[in-house]
């Protein structure tokens, strides 16, 4: 199997995992994406043990692919500290990759900043600037009118930790890792593979041309990018579906379409620098409306609270004026939170 078979692969079973509802078939998916990666790491050993060294810089890009969706399968299980902050699967793909020169040409080529030659910086400031307000619209009219500021999992997690010193750490870091693992690694990997998807040999005879022809539109020949863009795309929506933001199928349709467009980008522009101010730019959004919905919810369980506290101290005063066996005939004063309460006693019976 060519190793951007194994590649594409990979990322689709990730995806069905992102999506499994039972257990038993997260389970499979790690097993099949444990074996692709052994799979990939061994033809690309046979590559090195051939001492072709075009081929195996050309051919890292799927290893590194493949190790990434596996470990991020592995992580959660394996339960290692901190796993919903530090990105323990980069980490380990990155590590992979530095080990060998093929692997550090594949991080050099998958992420690179930008390339003037493809556009000027005016160019692409331009275009980042200008795709980063749709792209905070959305995010705001999904979170106002389609669920209405129930966030999910994702608002219960990050809510109480985020504030105004740490909203834009969140914003820089997981814009980064985001994009470092999607439009880095995982594009430039479905891209670099040592084949086409699809090879671009003429169609046997009784095949319909037109078929042939929109195979090779999809997946193969030049086209080959144009589905490395889709696919990671698809990936990306299908990762934010249960515990993203946005989320749901409405959330997962936007994220799509939102990842092939900056996929587009780093095409286009040779880089990840145009896609990364724009996901900045969503990442803070974001995490101002997690922040200010926690805000709400604060100020609307704080007032019952107190108010609870209170009624529950008078409650516990009375009760102890009322049957204290220490009463006299006078009236007593009493301090009552900042005023004082005048409480008439009963006389004793003796």
């Amino acid at each position: 199997m060519p190793l951007s078979s194994i590649a594409a692969g990979a990322a689709c079973v990730n995806g069905v995992e992102s999506l499994a509802g039972t257990a038993r078939v997260r389970r499979a998916c790690r097993v099949v994406q444990t074996g692709l990666a052994i799979a990939a790491v061994a033809q690309y050993t046979g590559l090195l043990l051939a001492d072709d060294d075009a081929t195996t810089q050309n051919s890292f890009g799927p290893v590194a692919c493949a190790a990434l969706f596996a470990a991020s399968s592995w992580v959660w299980v394996v339960e290692l500290p901190r796993v919903d902050v530090v990105p323990y699967a980069l980490l380990a793909s990155t590590l992979a990759a530095l080990s060998c020169a093929g692997g550090r040409a594949f991080l050099r080529d998958a992420w690179a900043l930008s390339d003037s030659t493809m556009a000027p910086p005016s160019l692409q400031a331009l275009v980042a600037g200008v795709l980063a307000v749709p792209t905070a619209g959305a995010l705001v009219a999904w979170s106002r009118l389609v669920v209405r500021e129930d966030h999910g999992v994702l608002q219960d997690w990050l809510g109480p930790a985020l504030g105004l010193r740490t909203l834009p750490l969140f914003a820089l870091l997981n814009a980064l890792v985001e994009e470092l693992e999607f439009r880095g690694i995982i594009l430039q990997a479905l891209r670099r593979g040592s084949r086409p998807l699809v090879s671009p040999t003429p169609p046997p005879s009784g095949r319909s041309a037109t078929g042939a022809a929109l195979i090779d539109f999809v997946v193969g020949g030049s086209h080959a990018t144009l589905a490395a863009v889709a696919l990671q795309a698809v990936l990306f929506g299908a990762q934010h579906a249960v515990g993203g933001f946005p989320n749901g199928a409405v959330g997962c349709v936007l994220v799509t379409l939102w990842g092939f467009v900056l996929g587009a980008l780093r095409v286009a522009f040779g880089g990840l620098l145009a896609g990364y101010a724009v996901h900045v730019v969503a990442d803070a959004t974001i995490g101002l409306l997690i922040w200010r919905t926690e805000r709400k919810r604060r100020r609307l369980r704080a007032p019952r609270v107190r108010g609870r506290r209170r009624r529950g101290e008078d409650d516990d005063n009375g009760a102890a004026d009322e049957f204290s066996p220490e009463t006299t005939p006078e009236t007593t004063t009493e301090a009552a939170g900042s005023g004082a309460v005048r409480r008439p006693r009963r006389r004793r019976v003796s």
